[in-house]
């Protein structure tokens, strides 16, 4: 596996990504190729001996990344997106890329969806849930 997917944070950066080498395959034999060499695989990509190889695997491990939704309700700017993306790198696996959600109605926390299970870890949710409990 190359280290490619540990640099990507988001579903974004992953469909950007898979575009570009769509290109770029589509262009390997071709002399100005060099031009379309997305940065985030420039240095993996120069040092591969079989160019063609290299993408076909990337491509690959592009289809098998595995997408942790995270549901927030505001925008992540720069820094927070690479302190969550850094995190979840660090703590879930380098092949888990980050589809990022806005929803206003996420109180002071966030929802996570990943292989089909959902957990809102918002303090609305957690706040109805103390409600209840004193309530009933």
């Amino acid at each position: 596996m190359s280290s490619v997917l540990s640099k990507i944070r988001t579903k974004q950066d992953l469909e950007y990504l898979a575009s570009d080498l769509s290109t770029l395959q589509n262009e390997i034999f071709q002399v100005s190729v060099e031009r379309h060499i997305p940065a985030i695989i420039k240095e993996e990509f120069d040092t591969a001996p079989d160019k063609s190889a290299f993408l076909t695997n990337l491509k690959e491990e592009i289809i098998n990344a595995l997408i942790l939704e995270l549901t927030v309700s505001i925008y992540l700017d720069e820094e927070a997106l690479n302190n969550v993306a850094t995190w979840v790198k660090n703590n879930v696996g380098t092949n888990v890329i980050l589809d990022i959600n806005i929803d206003k109605s996420i109180v002071a926390g966030c929802a996570l969806s990943y292989g089909g299970k959902f957990e809102d870890f918002s303090y609305k949710t957690l706040l109805s849930g103390a409600i209840n409990n004193i309530i009933t």
